[in-house]
């Protein structure tokens, strides 16, 4: 007998960088390292709701193998964050962000980290 092992694909082979600090502190936006290196040809897009189920602005762009994907909550809440690789949502449920504001600040914290 002969088996054969494939490394992960698509959506499958997509990982969100994991930051070693919990709560962080920022002023310009909630930042998102993805990385697609594994993941073949296929594109990456992103969507993030808040609590209301109203969009949350996000911008997307490469930086070198990786994703970058920045959110700008204007309000505190619990934000979700989805992203798909080709269509196919990448594993472990959408992210969920801790979201609170202190002077023009954004705290936030991950609720969901894959």
């Amino acid at each position: 007998f002969r088996f054969m092992v494939e490394p992960p694909s698509g959506a499958n082979a997509v990982t969100l960088k994991k930051n070693a600090q919990a709560v962080k502190v920022v002023k310009d936006g909630v930042q998102f390292a993805i990385d697609c290196s594994r993941a073949g040809p296929g594109v990456l897009t992103a969507a993030c709701t808040g609590p209301a189920g109203q969009l949350v602005p996000r911008e997307c762009r490469k930086s070198g193998s990786a994703q970058l994907i920045t959110i700008k909550p204007s309000r505190p809440g619990l934000p979700s964050l989805e992203v798909m690789w080709d269509g196919q949502q990448i594993p472990g449920p959408p992210i969920e962000i801790m979201i609170e504001m202190n002077d023009g600040r954004i705290l936030y914290e991950l609720c969901d980290v894959l």
